[in-house]
């Protein structure tokens, strides 16, 4: 049990980096802290504004600085002070007394400057002063030879560092990822020979690391991530000399293009993240040859390297990530999901739960501690025997609330654990949620809190009856969905668009609504509002009516219905739609088009792809005084136009494709395209229509050419081939 356990607050980030929003939340219970403000007692000092709390006589050792503003005051001085942060202060005064001084944090300063006077603290260890706004690091800082924890990462002036830095011998760990520009680091930096931790992720401006890099002989974490300027085609060969590496980020640097064999001289890495190079061309066989390496990172890289990394025989049990299949060892007494107790991914994909055989096992996993994990996959087999109960497993599959993607498929259990049923407080930034295979959930946990969420996907949710109420959690939900998607839902038969007292829409901010093989779903008591919709195989919504004001406040722009059975007669759905842009009809199955379609009189494009079973337009194509755009793609039984198209007055452009016999009665139809004044407004497969005779007369053209090339050389051919060309345009001036 630990004396610390995660709090089940939410904390506030507002203001803080990208990379502050990382941090834990912990609570340490009230007995707990009694008992630790005990011990301390006399060793702490608060000043809080000002004003000091403490309760002995100058025997502190931890000093803590709140909203002090100016220059801050002691009434006593302690020779025994040890460590000091600084919070939300404007200023930084360090007294004399500091001069023991070990441990000093200013990352929480508005100041952005650190003082001559830290150059005094020659017993300081450990210095945090991010978000720096010097130009380099002050030369005072280099005379703390003692200092080997050093981290000012986010500090954006920063362009160099100076030449004597070298004199910080006892360096461990330096972090400045996040200083964006800086471009160069001096050739003295190899002397930083103890250096076990380089944090350079996110310097997108440093264009090369120092000829004397590969002297930092001892280090064991490198991060280049995002590094776009670093010409890796280079300094990899210096990073390959590091034999000590443990750890190596490379993600995300576009100038890789390939590991070199040298990379087998790294016998100690255990972690190698290659996400995102999409670039790399060669994948060296050396790297099997690495027995210590346990994860490689490859979301994001090319097909043919994730295919040649699955190809390889690799002399141990190493794990390409983000793809994680749990399996179960020989007698099945445990499985391997404790290998990922070690990794910290940006990105997991869990499968086959089902072979996890007890739940210590994933104790020792610790999602929540994962605080780089950004997208998480939990993937159980539906049919498979469990050895573990889906809910208590899920239970211990907390993630991060720093998440920003999850997806859960194939659960089987009826209800979920208590951390999906308060997403709110648990994992507050998701943005976008995916929920799979869940053949007997009945209800679904309050997604409606999630305040940063913009993508909800349900699909094969088979229990789902009623999509209601209890999805959203209470008033205000869904504020930034901008897309839903239901697939393949035969069970759902109906949808709440509006869950409060006023009539508010469950999705207020929807752009983008797609319903897929929802056979028997009904909207009730309105259509939902939503910029663009696509509905397949989901008869039930186009045939029904709905009340009559229910389209007063919708935004729907684009509509594309797809796999619809329905006869022109049954389709309701289009009357209620009088603002719609954009209509396509792919592969259904009406012999003409349907009625309703007269309603939309704003409609400016209308797509008709693949309905095969259509043989006529619909005279109710005339209503659309609007249209500016009819395009015609396969409908091979329509294999003609009817009089009535000469009556779209706002038609801009009239395209058929792959349909050989409607383009054929075009070209054979030069009088009724002349009356109708849509000869050059005819496109076929995106070119524009010649006429019968245009062709007849450059057939003609073409064996006038081949019957004058004979007797003529290459020069005399082209004097033909003009002297034609004027011909031509000679009799069509007359």
């Amino acid at each position: 049990m630990s004396f610390l356990q995660y709090s089940s607050l939410v904390p506030d980030y507002t203001g803080l980096r990208e990379d502050a929003k990382c941090s834990m939340v912990l609570s340490m219970h009230d007995l707990m802290h009694d008992l630790a403000r005990c011990v301390i007692g006399d060793e702490l000092l608060l000043m809080d504004n000002g004003k000091e709390y403490n309760s002995g006589e100058g025997n502190c050792r931890y000093a803590l600085l709140i909203n002090c503003v100016g220059q801050t005051k002691f009434s006593y001085s302690s020779t025994k002070l040890r460590a000091m942060r600084f919070f939300n202060c404007d200023g930084i005064q360090l007294p004399l007394f500091t001069k023991s001084l070990r441990v000093l944090d200013i990352s929480k300063c508005s100041c952005g400057k650190l003082p001559a006077s830290i150059g005094k603290l020659k017993q300081l260890k450990f210095l945090s002063a991010t978000g720096m706004q010097h130009e380099t690091i002050p030369e005072h800082v280099m005379k703390l030879s003692k200092l080997i924890y050093l981290n000012i990462n986010g500090s954006l002036n920063i362009s160099t560092l100076p030449t004597s830095v070298n004199k910080l011998r006892c360096l461990l760990h330096l972090d400045l990822s996040g200083c964006t520009g800086l471009c160069s680091l001096p050739n003295s930096f190899g002397d930083l020979t103890n250096l076990l931790h380089l944090n350079l992720a996110n310097c997108y401006d440093l264009h090369s690391l120092p000829k004397s890099f590969h002297r930092l002989g001892e280090l064991q974490y490198l991060n280049l991530s995002r590094c776009l300027s670093l010409n890796l085609m280079v300094d990899i060969n210096a990073v390959c000399c590091l034999t000590k590496l443990q750890y190596l980020n490379l993600s995300r640097c576009s100038s890789l293009i390939h590991l070199p064999e040298t990379i087998r001289g790294l016998k100690d890495l255990h972690t190698l993240d290659i996400s995102g190079c999409q670039w790399i061309e060669i994948f060296p066989k050396s790297i099997c040859e690495i027995t210590s390496l346990k994860f490689l990172l490859i979301q994001g890289c090319s097909p043919w390297l994730e295919k040649r990394v699955r190809e390889s025989q690799f002399k141990n049990d190493m794990l390409a990530l983000p793809k994680f299949i749990v399996q179960r060892a020989a007698f099945g007494m445990c499985s391997n999901i404790s290998r990922l107790q070690s990794v910290d991914p940006a990105e997991l994909e869990i499968e086959c739960l089902e072979n996890v055989t007890s739940i210590g096992e994933v104790d020792v996993v610790n999602l929540t501690y994962k605080s780089a994990l950004s997208k998480l996959a939990l993937a159980w087999t539906p049919a498979a025997e469990r050895f573990v109960e889906d809910e208590d497993l899920l239970r211990k599959l907390q993630p991060p609330d720093t998440l920003k993607g999850l997806q859960i498929q194939g659960y089987m259990a009826t209800s979920f654990a208590s951390w999906m049923m308060n997403l709110a407080s648990c994992l507050p930034y998701l943005v976008r949620i995916e929920m799979v295979d869940l053949p007997r959930c009945e209800y679904l946990p309050p997604f409606g809190q999630l305040q940063h969420l913009e993508l909800l996907i349900l699909r094969r949710i088979l229990s789902l009856r009623k999509l209601g109420g209890e999805i959203c959690g209470g008033n205000g939900a869904f504020r930034k969905l901008r897309e839903f998607t239901l697939v393949k839902m035969d069970n759902l038969n109906e949808w709440i668009t509006k869950v409060s007292a006023n009539g508010e829409f469950m999705f207020p901010s929807l752009h983008k609504l797609e319903i897929s093989q929802c056979p028997i779903l009904r909207l009730n008591p309105c259509l939902p509002r939503a910029l663009e919709w696509r509905i397949e195989a989901s008869d039930q919504i186009i045939a029904d009516f709905y009340h009559t004001g229910s389209s007063s406040s919708l935004v729907l722009s684009k509509m594309h219905i797809r796999s619809c059975r329905l006869l022109p007669n049954d389709w309701k759905l289009l009357q209620f739609l009088p603002d719609l842009q954009v209509l396509e009809l792919t592969h259904c199955w009406f012999y003409e088009l349907p009625k309703s379609i007269g309603y939309l009189t704003t409609l400016r494009s209308l797509q008709i792809d693949g309905c095969d079973s259509m043989t006529k337009l619909s005279k109710w194509l005339v209503s659309l005084s609007s249209l500016h755009e009819l395009i015609i793609t396969g409908c091979l039984n329509l294999v003609y136009l009817p009089a009535f198209v000469q009556k779209l007055s706002a038609l801009e452009k009239l395209e058929i494709n792959d349909n050989d016999a409607l383009q054929r009665w075009c070209r054979n139809s030069d009088s009724w395209i002349s009356e109708n004044g849509i000869k050059n407004k005819i496109y076929f497969d995106g070119k524009l229509m010649s006429t019968k005779k245009q062709e007849d007369t450059a057939d003609i053209d073409r064996t006038d050419v081949r019957d004058y090339r004979n007797p003529c050389d290459e020069d005399e051919y082209v004097d033909c081939f003009a002297m034609l060309e004027l011909g031509e345009s000679s009799r069509m001036g007359r």
